[in-house]
């Protein structure tokens, strides 16, 4: 089962012997560290390189070129998705955000195992201040309009969100646009026939 979810990744995903080495060494360490802390639901782990590092790698073509300083910001990054996927992936502008203890310091061991070149912050979003954030990603936070009332500080109409969604999207898209004006398209995702990766931008509080 590992092995054809590995092989399908290869076939969306052209990487080295080596990428494919620091994905092995991050679900190691997931795994271990999982016995203490529930990084992600039991149930999934079978389905590991679909639903979660091919489910978030899949954003990669949708980002823009790397900028200096700018940055791409995850979050609840959680275990590190979709940020640390990117960061292996070969992202260096990424800071993953979560306010777990645990999990940060989890995210802190893989960063330095698989060395990366990654920021880490730990913390409410609401407590982020950084204004050089070009980007933000989001695959297992909040409902669209909390994302959006929690990012608000950080964010200008140039900004953009890609954001990882379930079957609920269209419901959860009319529920923001209730408060805020934004525009948005909607891509397939590879992992979900009924999911979606949703790009917005020019988000204005209405």
């Amino acid at each position: 089962m590992e092995k054809e979810q590995i092989l399908t990744f290869k076939k969306n995903f052209n990487v080295s012997k080596e990428t494919i080495e620091k994905f092995n060494r991050y679900i190691a360490l997931m795994d271990n560290y999982q016995k203490k802390v529930n990084l992600i639901g039991k149930s999934t782990r079978k389905n590991i390189w679909s639903r979660h590092i091919l489910d978030s790698a899949q954003i990669l073509k949708y980002l823009p070129k790397q900028k200096q300083n700018e940055l791409v910001l995850d979050v609840g990054t959680g275990a590190g998705f979709p940020g640390m996927v990117l960061s292996i992936l070969g992202r260096t502008d990424l800071v993953l955000c979560d306010k777990s203890f645990k999990k940060i310091n989890f995210l802190r061991l893989v960063a330095k195992e698989c060395e990366l070149k990654i920021k880490i912050f730990k913390g409410q979003i609401e407590e982020f201040n950084e204004l050089n954030i070009k980007i933000i990603l989001s695959r297992a936070f909040a409902p669209l309009k909390k994302l959006f009332n929690s990012v608000t500080h950080i964010i200008s109409p140039e900004t953009i969100l890609l954001i990882h969604k379930g079957k609920s999207y269209m419901h959860e898209l009319e529920e923001a646009s209730n408060i805020y004006k934004f525009k948005h398209k909607c891509y397939k995702s590879l992992t979900d026939p009924y999911a979606r990766i949703i790009k917005i931008n020019k988000v204005v509080k209405i």
